[in-house]
């Protein structure tokens, strides 16, 4: 059974949660600081559903390149990279606080691609984003690897 196919406690026994994140933290090259929620291994004491999807959204990384401070929030992916209604909405909230980008990690061809979200949110409404609902009721937006990578402000192969 494939990682997105299971039920969410298996997902979060799972040596997959958090593995894009890990993956970050190894291959990032710039200073970053943790600053999302589900960062840490104590983080499954916490029932985080529970909080506003503004502060459950929150990027998962600040990070600093030369003199600028950026908020990342780290996804994984495989054939098309999949942002969530609901977290689209919380980071253009926290866009406007301060620039976000997402850092997308293609496990299967070990390449990540750094899109900023108003890059996301372009692409999406010039309709090159299929809609569809996870577990059948939380509605996202898909945008193929190839067309992220691409469309990328920034990004590379770490093999």
């Amino acid at each position: 059974m494939s990682f997105k196919d299971k039920q969410f406690a298996d997902r979060f026994s799972d040596t997959m949660w958090n593995h894009s994140e890990r993956v970050f933290e190894d291959v990032w090259p710039y200073p970053w600081e943790r600053f999302g929620l589900g960062e840490s291994d104590d983080s499954s004491k916490i029932d985080t559903w529970h909080l506003t999807s503004f502060i459950r959204h929150r990027p998962d990384y600040i990070t600093q390149i030369g003199r600028s401070l950026y908020l990342m929030e780290v996804q994984g992916t495989s054939t098309s990279q999949k942002f969530k209604q609901s977290k689209l909405d919380a980071c253009s909230r926290w866009n406007k606080e301060h620039q976000v980008f997402y850092w997308c990690w293609d496990d299967k061809n070990k390449q990540e691609a750094v899109i900023s979200h108003n890059k996301v949110q372009l692409l999406i409404a010039q309709g090159l984003a299929e809609k569809g609902l996870f577990d059948g009721k939380r509605p996202y937006w898909a945008l193929p690897i190839e067309l992220v990578v691409q469309e990328a402000d920034w990004g590379y192969s770490v093999r």
